[in-house]
């Protein structure tokens, strides 16, 4: 895959996956990501999605060799670029996204202002990404910052997957059991199938 999108093993690489909409904010990350471009020799964004800006994004990368559009990609080839990446970029909206990218351990990196989903929470500043306030400026000296200081950067890794162990299809699961258990006012008892009053 590496020799397919031009990446040298040296090159620090950043990742979007997700749907290309206005909630997304994609122009603030084409401007992020030129900026990121110039500061840090050898930038390469991946993108991956669709949407009603597939467009913008599709004549963007045509025009800038920095980015890497890859339109839609699933199973092997998503879990392949994921695995290329160093970092997981969107300052927009941010939802179920961030568990791929803590799966995968990476840093997930968004904005403050953004309209985020729930699970915005997961997200822990300086434990497992990066919250920033301000503008695309701010936005790329942090990213570059990071990707810079390879301890940092690290830790950040390790307090992604952490956090990707906690939010597992099995922990979801059991919550939701007891949540309901809980309502209906029964325990369960573990050793059986039998729920008691």
């Amino acid at each position: 895959m590496r020799g397919k999108l031009g990446l040298r093993p040296e090159d620090p690489i950043g990742l979007y996956c997700g749907s290309l909409y206005p909630g997304k904010r994609v122009p603030f990350l084409l401007d992020a990501a030129e900026q990121i471009a110039t500061m840090l020799h050898g930038f390469r964004l991946l993108v991956i999605g669709a949407g009603s800006e597939a467009t913008l994004m599709r004549r963007y990368a045509e025009q800038r060799d920095f980015i890497r559009y890859l339109g839609p990609l699933f199973g092997r080839e998503k879990a392949v670029c994921f695995r290329l990446a160093q970092i997981f970029l969107n300052p927009g909206l941010v939802g179920l996204g961030i568990l791929d990218s803590f799966a995968a351990d990476l840093p997930m990196v968004t904005t403050s202002d953004a309209l985020h989903s729930p699970e915005i929470e997961y997200l822990v500043h300086d434990e497992n990404g990066l919250m920033i306030e301000g503008g695309a400026e701010a936005f790329a000296r942090e990213v570059v910052d990071l990707l810079r200081d390879p301890a940092r950067l690290d830790r950040l890794k390790r307090g992604a997957s952490k956090t990707a162990e906690r939010y597992t299809i099995e922990n979801m699961v059991g919550n939701c059991e007891r949540g309901i258990i809980a309502c209906l006012g029964h325990e369960i008892d573990r050793t059986s199938t039998a729920v008691r009053r």
